[in-house]
């Protein structure tokens, strides 16, 4: 059952970017907090529509009373959510230049979340104490398609000829935001879902889309939402029909990515745009899938970011590849500037001419013990060409060290508390987490897996070429 908060909320489970409305650049987040009176209260918003990478904003503390405030810069829409204990608060802001908020009633994250690989925080949407905003308009707009999905999940499969009616979603809360732009494009893209909801011929729900494509924006969910369902795996679609034969040279070299949007104009007949975000979609997926080479996928996306369709696509592609440059082998690694147990300070840069090995570290994880032990049991051999650092993301670096110290750890350990944007660049969920990287701060795998999988095997493949040859510079002269 879906968390609401006074005015109708419901769950978003996806992510949204920015919507292309001007506004006074400048705007006023004030909130309640009710029942949180000392953990952090963190703004976040997405990298992009289509990694749901989380990107930190700010940090503040409610008062006394539970209020809180943030001041952002914004010139579009955008969808931030506000991590208050275990919820995620989604809203919108954009529109105006001050927005009221009511978080959802406290409730602490437990200390097993912090390694729990399967753990999400859970989303609703705050409610906004202006009656008559483009939050609770979205809301109100959200409830209406949940239940229409409701009432058609007993109905028999649908037709093309017999789509469901259009205007079943409608703005009943605020007249004077019945026309707005961004909740306009929602309704038609919900109400697109509600048609192909049961339809079960892929080219007849693409059809349906075609209609909503001059509406096509990348900051509207409802939009993004229905667009990747109808056309997940589409790149390896491609593959098996025409063209297919320039769609594999072209993902083998990462080279021409002009090709594969005109090929996908020509077989979808959409927009530009559209073509472009769905190619965007697939190439991100894919990069996970190793149906292509890495290389060649971040190549071709790379090339989005020059000579995408708006700044919106350029944007997203801009993301997208440097979210999967960092990830593959030989690219950089997210910087940094953190003190050390020794009071110095340290970035990627310090520990140039040895591999690295990052080791992201909570303390009240009950995983990271024994993890730890199995690292530090059998890292010895490699201990010459290796610098093993621990990035303390406990909430108080003072304890975090006595912990560390108490249990035999001698590494240099860096303060990473309250280092939000840090833990948000490196995705350090869930901890412990290992980065391996090589001399020149180069990445070699990220995230590495852990000691109790193939870590060590991973350290002993990369650095046996070093401890040969330090072996062989010591051998006696052959006489």
């Amino acid at each position: 059952m879906l968390k609401r908060i006074s005015i109708s909320l419901l769950l978003l489970t996806s992510v949204v970017f920015c919507y292309g409305q001007s506004t006074t650049g400048e705007i006023v987040v004030t909130g309640f907090a009710g029942g949180n009176s000392d953990s952090p209260i963190l703004l976040y918003r997405y990298a992009d529509p289509i990694s749901g990478h989380e990107q930190f904003v700010a940090v503040t503390h409610p008062d006394s009373s539970g209020r809180f405030s943030f001041t952002i810069q914004e010139s579009a829409i955008t969808h931030y959510f506000i991590r208050n204990g275990k919820h995620d608060n989604h809203f919108f802001a954009g529109d105006s230049s001050r927005i009221d908020i009511i978080c959802y009633p406290f409730e602490s994250l437990s200390q097993s979340a912090v390694s729990d690989p399967f753990f999400t925080f859970e989303r609703v949407a705050a409610a906004d104490k202006n009656s008559c905003s483009l939050n609770n308009l979205i809301s109100e707009l959200e409830e209406q398609y949940e239940t229409a999905l409701l009432r058609q999940s007993g109905r028999s499969q649908i037709t093309t000829e017999q789509p469901l009616p259009t205007g079943s979603l409608h703005i009943t809360g605020c007249s004077l935001m019945a026309d707005h732009p961004f909740a306009d494009a929602w309704s038609r893209y919900r109400e697109a879902s509600l048609k192909v909801a049961h339809m079960v011929n892929t080219s007849a729900r693409r059809k349906i889309l075609s209609e909503y494509d001059r509406y096509f924006d990348p900051a509207n969910q409802a939009a993004t939402e229905l667009v990747s369902s109808l056309y997940s795996g589409y790149l390896r679609e491609l593959l098996t029909g025409r063209g297919g034969d320039i769609v594999a040279r072209v993902m083998e070299e990462g080279r021409n990515p002009a090709l594969l949007t005109d090929i996908v104009i020509r077989e979808t007949g959409l927009g530009r745009k559209s073509a472009e975000y769905i190619l965007l979609d697939n190439l991100y997926r894919e990069f996970f899938d190793l149906r292509f080479e890495r290389p060649a996928i971040v190549a071709v996306t790379a090339w989005f970011v020059e000579n995408g369709a708006n700044d919106k696509i350029k944007s997203i592609a801009s993301s997208l590849h440097d979210l999967m440059r960092g990830l593959l082998t030989g690219g950089e690694l997210p910087g940094f500037v953190l003190t050390g147990n020794d009071g110095e300070l340290y970035s990627p840069e310090s520990f140039t001419g040895k591999h690295l090995l990052l080791a992201f570290v909570d303390t009240r994880s009950f995983i990271t013990w024994p993890e730890l032990e199995l690292l530090k049991n059998n890292i010895a051999p490699y201990l010459n060409y290796i610098e093993i650092v621990a990035v303390m993301c406990d909430p108080d670096f003072g304890q975090a060290q006595a912990s560390m110290k108490s249990r035999g750890y001698n590494w240099l350990m860096l303060d990473a508390s309250g280092e939000y944007g840090l833990q948000s660049a490196y995705s350090t969920r869930p901890l412990p987490l290992f980065v391996l990287a090589g001399p020149e701060s180069e990445v070699i795998s990220r995230p590495a897996s852990w000691p109790s999988e193939n870590l060590l095997k991973l350290i002993g493949t990369t650095l046996q070429p070093y401890l040969l040859n330090d072996i062989g510079n010591r051998a006696p002269a052959s006489r």
